[in-house]
Formats: C-alpha cells, structure tokens, sequence
C-alpha cells in the first residue's frame, strides 16, 4: 500500500513530528525529502527514490532472479549489512 503526500504530511502533523526532524533521524537531506513530498522530485533513483520508499509513497523493491542475476537485488550480505548493490548506490 502506498500513501499520498497529503497523507502523510497529515500523519507527520498528527504525530508531532516534523518533517526536517523525521529527514536528519534518517540522514535524509530536509530539501530533498520535502521535494519529494511536494512533487517537485520525482523520485525515480538514488536518495529520493529511497526517501519515497521510506514514507510509504512507493513499494519497496521487488527481488526476482533476474534482479540477482543483474546485481541490482538489494539484499543484506551474510553479515546483516546492506547488499553490495546498496552499497554501489550510496556511493555514487
């Protein structure tokens, strides 16, 4: 189930948090989490994608064999840290 920006800037408000507060506690940056909830970003790659994901307003990634067999499977390493394909994005 994904959420509308209406939504869940009304949760955020209900709940007495703000937004900034909500972005710095995930190392989000403010501006961007707010482009993404006023539809000024599209949220289609990297930290915004990621910021859509985490408010509910997309799915998380489906993980299907072809996604592994491509590399693009975000799945934790046998450590329990983030998967090498995270890993790449973050870093670029």
């Amino acid at each position: 189930m994904t959420f509308q920006s209406g939504e869940i800037k009304s949760e955020f408000q209900v709940q007495g948090v703000s937004i900034a507060a909500w972005a710095r506690a995930r190392a989000f940056d403010p501006r961007l989490v707010y482009a993404v909830l006023g539809g000024k970003n599209k949220a289609s790659r990297g930290k915004s994608h990621l910021i859509a994901v985490a408010l509910g307003m997309k799915p998380g990634p489906q993980i299907t064999e072809r996604t592994r067999q491509l590399g693009l499977a975000n799945e934790p390493d046998s450590q329990g840290g983030p998967g090498v394909a995270s890993q790449q994005r973050e870093s670029t």
